[in-house]
């Protein structure tokens, strides 16, 4: 009993004792583990705080800057402000101009400098980019730039400018530059209609090629642009044209003789022209059958007007005063969309056979700039243009009458100049032609003057035919009638203009 009861307290004891350490370890790990969380919640607010405060000392440092770091065309610009960003970058544009841009299409090469082809900087929005890079409201640096920092990629590219046709200078400068594609079309093969099948083209990509410009710019790039292509895919294909092939080789097969009654001519229209008159594109969209007119009137233009026509002549008239400088003859020939017309219905109806239609066409006007300088002088003088061939009479400036003149053939020119009528005779003698001169008006000594068409001691008078024409020995010719007129108009001293 006494033993039970000392083994009992040992027990006791010895667990009491064991649970005293565990207790006392247990308290030390706790312990240990407080003053971790301690340590990492003290480390972690300081590292916060630095980060904070790195992160707004780079705001206030790049505040109207742009972010440190930043490059432009291998040119570092970071944590400039705006004046010193615009200087800069106007240096880096002017350098610019000089770059030579090569560009490589197929086993063709063309080198321009950027200012031949030209491109250059647009400083101002350039500017406001390099600003704005890398931050959250122009102010606050956002995730992108760190980013970009870490992968050591912080470079912009500049905004360029393009001039106008820039791009087409370059893209024309270029051989071999586009395939255009082809529609498919009816053709006549012998006697018989088929459809000829599409193809695709290509053109060089020119958003691409714009791109890849800029990026060999911004990159001070040795290497030659290449130009890529894309394809352009046809309008019409075979099948749109398949629905119709009867129907056109009907037409073809029908035949078309055109009859120009009133000069005893007859056309006939080849089977290829025939089938040249179906407006394709408007037949796809009606599903029927339509003729175009501009092709058929294109026709008539190339092969039959040519044939027929008799031109007329235009009517001048001058835009100083209004005045006909030369009366319009009508002229005579094929009426275009009376045929035209005849055609479409001979076409439609299965006809074989039209009749065109010929007639007068109207004078044409022409307003023109007159062939003289009004208002030389305050008083009468007459004006002659070599060029035109024409006189004119003018008081101040007036326009009084103007009249066909046949001045001195090349080899016997008129003179050119300002002079005055010195001397008139009603009917002057020329001993060295053996010619009399009616209304002989001289205005260089008695070599030069003005005077009707000549005649033969016999009366035989030169004809009318040869004003318009310089085929006098110098002096100024008038019709019969304006020589009179202006003789009994112009007195002695009148000046006179000769010019071309």
């Amino acid at each position: 009993m006494v033993n039970n009861k000392k083994g009992r307290r040992v027990f006791y004891i010895t667990f009491v004792l064991k649970k005293k350490f565990t207790d006392t370890k247990e308290q030390k790990t706790i312990s240990q583990q407080s003053k971790f969380r301690r340590f990492f919640v003290f480390a972690s607010i300081f590292i916060l705080t630095v980060l904070v405060l790195s992160y707004f000392s780079l705001v206030a440092a790049s505040y109207d800057r742009t972010l440190p770091f930043v490059k432009v065309m291998e040119n570092e610009i970071g944590l400039k402000d705006t004046e010193e960003l615009g200087d800069y970058l106007k240096y880096v544009s002017q350098a610019n101009q000089n770059r030579v841009i090569k560009i490589s299409h197929q086993d063709k090469q063309i080198e321009k400098t950027a200012q031949e082809l030209g491109i250059s900087i647009d400083i101002i929005n350039t500017m406001r980019s390099a600003l704005r890079y890398g931050k959250l409201k122009e102010t606050f640096p956002n995730w992108s730039y760190f980013k970009a920092i870490s992968s050591r990629n912080t470079t912009l590219e500049p905004v360029f400018l393009w001039e106008g046709d820039s791009l087409n200078k370059i893209t024309e400068q270029i051989e071999n530059n586009s395939k255009p594609a082809e529609n498919a079309k009816f053709s006549v093969d012998g006697e018989n209609v088929n459809i000829k099948s599409e193809m695709s083209g290509w053109e060089i990509d020119r958003e691409l090629l714009i791109s890849d410009i800029q990026a060999c710019l911004s990159s001070l790039c040795e290497e030659p642009v290449k130009t890529k292509t894309k394809t352009i895919a046809p309008q019409i294909n075979s099948t749109d044209l398949s629905p119709f092939l009867t129907k056109v080789s009907e037409i073809a097969g029908n035949g078309l003789t055109l009859w120009a009654k009133e000069k005893y001519k007859k056309y006939k229209v080849q089977k290829s022209d025939l089938v040249s008159f179906v407006d394709i594109e408007k037949t796809i969209q009606t599903k029927d059958i339509v003729l175009n007119d501009s092709s058929i009137d294109q026709y008539l233009k190339n092969n039959i007007s040519k044939s027929i026509n008799v031109s007329g002549k235009t009517r001048k008239i001058s835009t100083y005063d209004n005045a006909v400088i030369s009366e319009g003859v009508q002229g005579y020939g094929l009426q275009l969309e009376p045929s035209r017309e005849k055609i479409k219905k001979a076409i439609e109806s299965n006809s074989n056979e039209a009749i065109l239609s010929i007639g007068v066409t109207p004078v044409e006007i022409e307003y023109v700039n007159p062939g003289f300088t009004p208002s030389r002088v305050e008083g009468k003088y007459i004006d002659v243009n070599l060029t035109e061939q024409r006189m004119y009479i003018l008081e101040g400036g007036t326009l009084i009458n103007s009249y066909r003149v046949s001045t001195g053939k090349w080899s016997m020119p008129t003179p050119v100049g300002q002079f005055a009528i010195n001397s008139k005779d009603p009917k002057a003698f020329s001993r060295a032609y053996n010619l009399y001169m009616p209304y002989w008006m001289a205005f260089i000594g008695h070599e030069y003057g003005i005077h009707e068409l000549p005649e033969t001691p016999s009366g035989r008078k030169e004809g009318e035919s040869s004003l318009g024409v310089p085929v006098s020995h110098g002096c100024v010719r008038l019709g019969v009638g304006a020589a009179e007129q202006v003789y009994n108009w112009a007195e002695i001293g009148t000046p006179v203009f000769i010019h071309k």
